[in-house]
């Protein structure tokens, strides 16, 4: 009786180490994973909480922009030049143009006014040009393409990389003279 006990007692210290045990370490493992579900819940390390940057060419300024799940771009843009400017066709694109840095590389490469593309430009105002005065601004949207004829698209709250362009005419000169000119590139997220 008394070899019995022994074994009794050395199987219950040890049945409840191997308890205390895995207590300890389950509650160890729940509070990682509590810890992990608020932090991924939360978005800590989602792009989405990347800030959104535009960096602009000299003269230009970028006051407010967007890009929708769709594609669309919309830039509230102002100038700093010394003479009134008419924007006349715009164009966005997901690439720079390695051969030609004055061009985008995918959509509307050209910038076309908007009578010849309308399909690069879902804001009809463009139809006639955006007037931006000395300190002025104009709202500017058109279509952000990611390939020759691939409209940039994306879920909302993933990151977006651009590049902004505008065809445009100033005070002073021939309405002939037509400035190409990439305005800015800028990181954002889909909104």
């Amino acid at each position: 009786m008394v070899s019995m006990r022994r074994k009794f007692t050395g199987s219950m210290v040890l049945g409840q180490t191997a308890l205390d045990f895995m207590i300890s370490y389950g509650i160890a493992f729940i509070i990682i994973a509590v810890a992990l579900a608020v932090i991924l819940s939360t978005d800590v390390f989602s792009a989405g909480l990347a800030p959104d940057v535009c960096t602009p060419q000299p003269g230009f300024t970028c006051d407010s922009f967007a890009v929708s799940p769709s594609g669309v771009f919309v830039i509230k843009l102002s100038q700093t030049t010394d003479s009134t400017i008419n924007v006349t066709a715009a164009a966005c694109s997901t690439l720079p143009n390695p051969n030609n840095v004055s061009r985008p590389f995918y959509g509307n490469v050209d910038l076309l006014p908007y009578d010849k593309a309308p399909q690069y430009y879902p804001d009809s105002s463009l139809q006639y040009g955006a007037i931006i005065y000395s300190g002025g601004y104009a709202v500017i949207s058109t279509y952000c393409y990611s390939g020759p004829d691939s409209i940039a698209s994306g879920h909302y709250g993933n990151q977006f990389i651009g590049y902004f362009w505008i065809n445009y005419t100033t005070s002073g000169l021939l309405p002939t003279n037509h400035n190409i000119v990439r305005v800015a590139s800028f990181t954002t997220k889909y909104t």
